[in-house]
């Protein structure tokens, strides 16, 4: 048959090429069924391609010999098959071009190109999108969070989950891929020791402990100890009165207000964090009576950090290396019971007290206040719900842990049973089972 057909297309023109099939239906109709099983054979609905393959004894499509990814451009019978494919032949065209006009391979290799490009308005490309996109969503953040939801319905049609690696066959994959490559079978990379210990590495190459020191030296402070980890003791020394503190780089990195105490004795041993939720007490909940840093308790240091007299009610700010139990400069020292002894005082005198944490009120500033707000009564703007009103809908994943991460101090957690309690179609309750410990993991009210 393949003789048969090498002997029919020895001699073909292009224009013949195109008529081959529909002329071997009528006078071979062997030769064009052998034809047309190749073709399924060879996965190629190309009956030219395939003639050429049957003729040429190839039987599969060739790569591109430049990026050895993408399938070589076919021409025609004649022409065959080119060496690259189409991104690589023009990439290597446009080169030759170049450099035979010009005597180099890129414009940019041009003597006076970047300096020409540099000062034309049209190439100032970040600033024009940037104001192109605040006109058209008015921020671009508000581009960035409509972009998001665009592409989780997109994600919804097509897989039924906001990400395909929410899927049974995303998970899959990426058990496969992790397989193949470490040999272990998890569904989390960092769930590898090896990894964990190689990222834990790249924190303390040379790069990261250059940008550590340039910045605490940026902050007005010179680094004197060895970066460690994030988590062990700095010492640093103030540029301008040499005071010596001890810190962690955790707290000096992520406290924007960091300050030598020495210079700036306004802000005496209260933390900018403690200062924001008093100003926001006093000022904005208009509580004029309330006092930073109340001694209350006859012939004892201990004091409350934001105390209201008018409705007896006080806020205790807790950093979490400062009062720790044995912390640097902990104010129970030792004494892991320092906490729940100023509780108890607080009882005796019929004093309401919440304790509110460093990581809480940074990474969830608002529902801190929220709280806050709702504890000290300044709740006028509040719409209570009545529960018999209210309908109880098992909800999906994604709307729990929204919902969490939006009302909730700790965010989200896995759970396996989601329940959440809807007035007139809105969601404004959520509760959490786990089949693993039979209990439930977080109740959240919204508000």
């Amino acid at each position: 048959m393949i003789d048969k057909l090498k002997l029919i297309m020895k001699d073909i023109t292009l224009e013949k090429c195109k008529g081959v099939m529909r002329s071997l239906q009528f006078k071979d109709k062997e030769l064009h069924s052998f034809i047309l099983n190749k073709c399924k054979e060879y996965n190629n609905k190309n009956t030219t391609q395939t003639i050429y393959w049957l003729v040429n004894n190839i039987t599969q499509k060739p790569i591109c010999i430049r990026c050895n990814k993408r399938e070589a451009t076919w021409y025609n019978y004649l022409e065959g098959y080119d060496t690259m494919c189409g991104n690589c032949s023009a990439y290597v065209r446009s080169r030759e071009t170049m450099k035979e006009r010009y005597g180099v391979e890129s414009p940019a290799h041009m003597e006076g190109y970047k300096d020409k490009i540099g000062k034309h308005e049209r190439h100032n490309h970040k600033e024009k999108c940037q104001k192109s996109l605040e006109e058209k969503y008015g921020s671009i953040e508000n581009f960035f969070e409509q972009r998001k939801e665009k592409v989780k319905q997109a994600n919804l049609e097509k897989f039924g989950e906001t990400h395909y690696l929410k899927t049974q066959e995303g998970k899959d994959r990426v058990r496969k891929n992790l397989q193949e490559k470490y040999g272990a079978e998890v569904t989390n990379v960092m769930h590898l020791k090896e990894v964990r210990e190689k990222v834990s590495n790249s924190y303390r190459n040379e790069e990261f402990l250059n940008y550590v020191k340039n910045y605490i030296d940026g902050k007005g402070f010179n680094l004197l100890s060895e970066y460690k980890n994030a988590l062990s003791n700095l010492k640093i020394k103030c540029k301008k009165c040499g005071t010596i503190i001890e810190t962690i780089w955790n707290n000096f990195q992520q406290n924007e207000h960091f300050s030598c105490k020495i210079c700036n004795p306004l802000q005496g041993i209260r933390s900018w964090d403690e200062l924001e939720i008093y100003k926001y007490v006093k000022e904005n909940l208009s509580f004029s009576d309330a006092i930073n840093g109340a001694k209350i308790f006859q012939n004892e240091k201990t004091e409350l950090d934001i105390y209201i007299p008018s409705i007896n009610k006080a806020i205790e700010y807790c950093g979490l290396r400062y009062h720790s139990s044995g912390g640097f400069n902990a104010p129970g020292g030792t004494d892991p019971n320092y906490h729940l002894n100023k509780l108890n005082k607080c009882k005796e005198k019929n004093i309401r007290l919440i304790t509110i944490f460093e990581d809480e009120f940074i990474l969830k500033k608002k529902v801190v206040f929220s709280k806050i707000k709702l504890f000290l009564g300044n709740d006028i703007d509040i719409i209570k719900i009545r529960a018999e009103e209210c309908e109880l809908k098992i909800i999906s994943f994604d709307e729990k842990s929204n919902f969490l991460e939006k009302y909730h101090l700790q965010g989200d957690k896995i759970s396996t049973i989601n329940i959440g309690l809807f007035s007139n179609n809105l969601l404004v309750s959520v509760m959490t089972f786990s089949k693993i410990f039979d209990k439930i993991n977080i109740y959240c009210l919204f508000y």
